[in-house]
């Protein structure tokens, strides 16, 4: 069969207008664990689930089998935009050859019609992340745990910034580290720092962080060190990952103890990139309302006294346990600059 057209774009073998670059392609059994886990902390709470996840270890689903033996076992679907398809063994072939770029004068039939199909949907559209969209999925189905008016203000700066190494500790259920991978450089690398059984919403299992690897783009690299942020060894790991390049996007959103978030700071702030991001979340947790050992506030006050800083916040939400009806939790997204000079102080 000769070359065909898919929605005027693709003629004589050679591609215009589209990209491949949006999609994302992810094993089923690895989603579905995803969604039970997201199910399941969102019933017991972040102990038990934090129980829940150190009882699973490191193992992965037997063969990666899917969760029912009707579903496909691929899931393909957009970085933004809504749905999922799913995808048969030999489709997910034919897909991942279109995503790593192979030159349209190559395709198959099948990989043809595919490119057909997805163009139809709007798929292979080549156009920028729509923030919208991407701020309704993080707190939807990839779940950021996020008051959606300062993620969505915080991800126009990191857009703004097109950062090619973030690196985030404390990575929970995955939506800030996917908004990062959609907003990254097309060859950025990004880095999940996270303990699985934290008290701290709990990590994720290995099948999880299978899933969390389709988030990237093709070009992209995503790197997860499952270990405390408190050991040397993890900021040595980081250290080895990064082979001397620094941290465009810091964010730091693991323990939020005193201790714990002084200590990450401490510990990773010289990662961060001149003029980057270099990032707390929660900067309005404390103890008062949310009872010993939330006091990222307490030391948030303490940065600001010592840095230059501007914070993200809410002005209609409340961080506190107790808010009335219809206010958002409003957790406070800080931005560290630089150190303030004696006079300053």
């Amino acid at each position: 069969m000769g070359p065909r057209t898919v929605n005027g774009m693709v003629k004589d073998g050679v591609t215009t207008g589209l990209t491949f670059r949006h999609l994302r392609l992810t094993e089923t059994a690895c989603f579905r664990e995803y969604q039970r886990n997201t199910r399941l902390w969102g019933e017991v709470g972040n102990e038990a689930f934090a129980e829940h996840v150190r009882s699973v270890g490191s193992g992965v689903l037997a063969d990666s089998e899917p969760a029912e033996a009707s579903e496909a076992p691929y899931r393909l679907y957009h970085a933004w935009l809504p749905r999922m398809m799913g995808l048969t063994s030999a489709q997910a072939a034919d897909v991942r050859e279109l995503m790593r770029g192979r030159p349209s004068s190559e395709w198959t039939d099948a990989q043809r019609e595919w490119a057909s199909a997805l163009a139809d949907c709007g798929w292979l559209n080549d156009v920028p992340v729509d923030l919208d969209s991407l701020v309704r999925r993080a707190m939807e189905e990839i779940i950021a745990i996020q008051n959606p008016f300062e993620l969505r203000e915080y991800l126009a700066r990191v857009r703004a910034l097109r950062p090619r190494v973030v690196v985030e500790i404390g990575t929970a259920r995955g939506g800030m580290l996917y908004c990062f991978c959609q907003l990254a450089a097309p060859d950025a690398l990004i880095v999940s720092i996270d303990l699985p059984g934290a008290p701290n919403c709990g990590g994720q299992t290995e099948a999880e962080r299978r899933y969390f690897s389709s988030f990237v783009a093709p070009g992209q690299r995503i790197q997860f060190i499952p270990a405390n942020s408190h050991f040397h060894a993890t900021r040595e790991a980081l250290r080895t990952v990064l082979g001397g390049r620094k941290a465009d996007v810091l964010f730091i959103d693991g323990d939020h103890s005193y201790g714990g978030v002084k200590v990450d700071f401490d510990m990773y702030a010289g990662f961060a990139a001149p003029g980057g991001l270099l990032t707390l979340h929660d900067t309005r947790l404390m103890p008062e309302h949310w009872g010993a050992g939330n006091d990222v506030g307490i030391f948030w006050g303490e940065l600001q006294s010592a840095y230059e800083t501007e914070e993200i916040v809410d002005p209609r939400g409340l961080c506190r346990p107790d808010r009335p009806e219809g206010v958002p939790a409003s957790w406070g997204i800080g931005l560290v600059g630089a150190r303030r000079s004696t006079a300053d102080g």
